[in-house]
């Protein structure tokens, strides 16, 4: 049980990270497309319900409580949905108008 504690909230931490830095990555690239601004609040909002996930989960083993599960039978597939959603529009995004800011974020980074 020990180890599923720890290793839980820490496998948490990946999509957090992935979705956070992604949008956080992209914040100055928003004005030039609709789909790069969806792309980037959606990545925002899926760190977002991760991070709820994962503070559902520290709070309750602090204060004791031993129905954590339960809450997270109702949290993690809310936060799967909008993960997935999340992805899509990622994909939507790059597929039409971001590729273009991608290089040329690329392009500023090697100069």
């Amino acid at each position: 049980m020990i180890n599923f504690i720890i290793v839980f909230p820490v496998i948490l931490l990946l999509p957090i990270i992935f979705f956070f830095r992604w949008g956080i990555l992209r914040w100055k690239d928003t004005s030039k497309s609709y789909q790069a601004k969806k792309a980037v609040w959606y990545s925002i909002i899926s760190g977002g319900s991760w991070t709820v996930i994962l503070l559902i989960i520290v709070i309750s083993k602090l204060i004791g409580r031993a129905t954590w599960m339960l809450e997270m039978i109702l949290f993690i597939p809310l936060a799967v949905i909008i993960s997935i959603v999340s992805i899509v529009s990622i994909v939507n995004a790059k597929t039409t108008g971001m590729a273009r800011l991608d290089k040329n974020h690329s392009d500023n980074e090697l100069k």
